[in-house]
């Protein structure tokens, strides 16, 4: 699921996933983009998480913020990483 790494999906969205999949079904997700430490459009952060900034990305830097100051530096060169995540119904 790449979506995901473009922005975090409504929490009404991932509920329908979970409801129109079959049962023993399994979703891998892509880390938001936020997460791995890449370029995050800030339109792609919910709203009360938005720093104040006039730029379109927010970008890691080597001081350990961001441009925007609000966001930690990452480790290292991040690669996208993908999760199984077990489909709610084969869990309960």
């Amino acid at each position: 699921m790449d979506a995901t790494y473009y922005s975090p999906p409504a929490e009404r969205t991932a509920r329908l996933w979970a409801e129109r999949t079959p049962p023993g079904f399994t979703f891998n997700v892509k880390a938001f983009s936020l997460l791995t430490g890449h370029p995050t459009r800030v339109s792609a952060l919910y709203k009360d998480l938005r720093p104040e900034t006039d730029k379109r990305n927010v970008y890691p830097e080597a001081s350990g913020t961001s441009t925007a100051g609000q966001l930690p530096k990452a480790s290292s060169t991040p690669t996208p990483r993908r999760a199984s995540v077990p489909h709610p119904r084969t869990t309960r």
